[in-house]
Parts: C-alpha cells; structure tokens; sequence
C-alpha cells in the first residue's frame, strides 16, 4: 500500500541503503579506535600546554584586578552572569583612581608569575 500523501513517499531505493553504517562497540575498537586515542592524547597534550603557556605569562593590571573583585560581586549577587560579572568589573576599574590603578600596574609588571597564583586564589588586593 502507497502513502497517501506524495511528500512522504522515499525517493527511488531505500534511504537506509544509502546510509553508511558507523561501526560501535567491538567492532569499533577493532577498526582504528587505537589511532583515534593517539590523536586525542595529542590534543590533550596541546591543551595542557597551552594552559600552562597561559599560566606562566604575566596578567594585566585589569586582569589582577578583576580576579580580585569577582569573589566580592558573586557574594553580593550570586545569579549574576558572566557578561553582567566582566561589564560590572569594567565599571569598577574605571572608577578607579589613577593611583589605585598603578597599584595594580605595579603588581602586573613586578608579578611575571602570578597567573598560578591567581589560579589558587591567592589576594590580590595592592597593599598600600
């Protein structure tokens, strides 16, 4: 029996012949799940290096800054966005005063390690 309506009918041969069929399970790991491991302990390794790459080079002064305000705006507003987080955090740096703003210059440019610092939540308040 035909359907009905012509839009649901399937073209000339079956849709399902023409799909491939993607080996899963044991047939899978027998087929060249070897190569893809290699290719994924690759990228991981990329990635960590990356990261530590990231880690090593100093932060700005406006990124020392907002590592230590962010903990003050999530406690005054927990449900607070990542985009409302980064604009409020603008907002404070540029209410800064020069002065206050040096602080945190002064502590990017002596702190050429302070991204694994930052990483474990140590203060960066200027001190003085």
């Amino acid at each position: 029996m035909a359907p009905s309506d012509p839009t649901q009918q399937q073209p000339s041969g079956s849709a399902s012949a023409k799909r491939k069929r993607v080996p899963s399970g044991k047939a899978a790991r027998r087929r060249g799940t070897v190569v893809a491991a290699a290719s994924k302990d690759e990228e991981r390794q990329q990635v960590r290096s990356r990261v530590d790459e990231v880690l090593a080079s100093p932060l700005s002064a406006f990124a020392l800054f907002a590592f230590a305000q962010r903990a003050a705006v999530k406690r005054g507003k927990p449900s607070i966005t990542v985009r409302e987080l980064v604009k409020t955090v603008g907002e404070r740096w540029l209410l800064l005063s020069e002065e206050e703003q040096r602080g945190y210059h002064d502590m990017a440019r002596t702190g050429a390690a302070m991204g694994p610092m930052v990483a474990f939540g140590a203060d960066l308040s200027p001190q003085g």
